[in-house]
């Protein structure tokens, strides 16, 4: 049988000097936090998604193929974003990170510093799981 929300996410982007948002599951709830530049994590808010939000991330995700995103993504440059997705579904599991290098819906790397559509429809899902809350 099908979870109606995942057993676990955490997922957060950003960069040393601008804003870094996070977000991680707590039973059902999402716990979301917004860091300015070097200051510590703010205090998190909490956001309780439905079932029908779950469900539409879930399938979203799916559908961009993140169970093919590689562990790691890594391109140098003088600003940095990172980010970092881990997600566990009904037992399937996965874990990926990357520096300015982003998957594609193949799960390969998009290029040099270039998002791809893929990984934007991602950061797409997430601000509609959070009712619209800012996610990079």
């Amino acid at each position: 049988m099908e979870s109606s929300y995942p057993q676990q996410l955490k997922a957060s982007i950003g960069g040393p000097f601008g804003e870094k948002f996070e977000i991680e599951l707590q039973e059902d709830r999402l716990m979301y936090r917004i860091q300015e530049g070097q200051a510590p994590l703010g205090e998190h808010e909490e956001v309780i998604p439905s079932s029908d939000d779950w469900k539409v991330f879930l399938a979203t995700l799916d559908r961009l193929g993140v169970w093919k995103w590689r562990p790691e993504y890594h391109a140098e440059a003088l600003e940095k974003t990172d980010w970092t997705l881990s997600l566990e579904v009904d037992g399937k599991c996965m874990t990926s990170r990357g520096r300015n290098a982003y998957p594609d819906k193949e799960g390969k790397p998009s290029g040099f510093g270039i998002s791809s559509e893929c990984f934007e429809s991602y950061l797409i899902a997430i601000r509609k799981l959070l009712g619209g809350r800012d996610f990079y």
